[in-house]
């Protein structure tokens, strides 16, 4: 039996093979939890962070080696990206993106749970799922700064004036 169209287009967030069950049900009940008392404070969300961080982390640097993560951005958000091919075999450069997107999804995810715009308990989407896809929305444009950055640190730079090794100095 195939899935109904509806049913089929309802959810553009990817399927994560490593979050839901028991842990991922959870971390939903503590977030919930969270929004309804309006906890606003970092304490009270900082072990829902750590657990959501590790999703984010986990699905972006899988998807980067995999090379799987364009087509996931271009899904979600109609954006076309190329990743730079030595990022592939960074795995410090990928930490590096990897931990700046999930860095600015946190706090994003924290506000807009709690202003009733983001992830909603009981709407079809663990919290982790969702919050995936909120770094998938983030990557990228944290993607395009990082990469300006780089290419900025592989231009030669031109020396100072007078560094010209002993020559012409005054």
């Amino acid at each position: 039996m195939s899935p109904s169209p509806t049913r089929r287009h309802r959810s553009r967030l990817p399927r994560l093979p490593f979050s839901g069950g028991e842990a991922g049900c959870l971390l939903d009940t503590r977030i919930e939890r969270l929004i309804t008392t309006r906890e606003e404070g970092l304490r009270q969300w900082a072990a829902v962070d750590i657990e959501l961080a590790h999703h984010g982390l986990s699905a972006l640097h899988h998807w980067i080696i995999e090379n799987t993560l364009p087509a996931k951005v271009r899904r979600l958000t109609g954006q076309r990206i190329h990743l730079h091919d030595r990022l592939r075999d960074d795995h410090d450069a990928i930490a590096e993106l990897c931990g700046l997107t999930v860095a600015c999804a946190l706090p994003r995810f924290r506000r807009r749970a709690l202003a009733g715009t983001g992830w909603q308990p009981g709407r079809g989407t663990s919290a982790p799922t969702y919050f995936v896809g909120r770094c998938l929305m983030i990557f990228p444009g944290e993607y395009r700064r990082w990469k300006s950055e780089e290419d900025a640190a592989d231009q030669p730079r031109p020396l100072p004036p007078y560094a010209t090794c002993g020559y012409g100095t005054p």
